[in-house]
């Protein structure tokens, strides 16, 4: 599967718990494409066993299709929650870069940003004063 495929996957997931089913014109709408272009992409998804798709209608997840966009979605969540909660990120650009890493970043990766998110989110406080006292013991220009 390639990454655009990967990127509409989720997209078909996400308009499924947003919307109860996906269209066609929602997809490219969200991809910011052409409906051909979705099209194309429909079909090859179809072929790979991850959606039920025929033109015009509504495209629904296969069993494949919904453990593969759920991971997906996981993996994007837990980059794009690392780069807000740790950096700082404003939500819009930390939706791009996850979205960006998602599909190359290595299982063992994602899983470990997982873990260091949810300690820092535990630990909020003591993470807020280190900052501070980092920041603080940076020499002025």
């Amino acid at each position: 599967m390639t990454a655009i495929q990967a990127d509409y996957l989720e997209i078909i997931y996400e308009e499924l718990l947003v919307n109860g089913s996906a269209r066609g014109c929602a997809i490219a709408k969200a991809a910011n494409v052409t409906r051909s272009t979705v099209t194309s992409t429909m079909r090859a998804l179809k072929e790979m066993g991850f959606i039920h798709y025929e033109p015009y209608g509504t495209i629904t997840l296969t069993e494949k299709g919904l453990s593969t966009a759920k991971d997906l979605r996981r993996r994007r969540q837990a980059i794009e929650a690392f780069f807000t909660d740790i950096f700082g990120t404003p939500p819009q650009i930390a939706r791009e870069l996850a979205d960006m890493n998602k599909h190359g970043a290595p299982d063992k990766m994602v899983s470990s940003l997982q873990r260091l998110t949810r300690f820092i989110r535990a630990h909020k406080d003591e993470w807020l004063a280190w900052e501070r006292q980092e920041a603080s013991e940076k020499p002025h220009a």
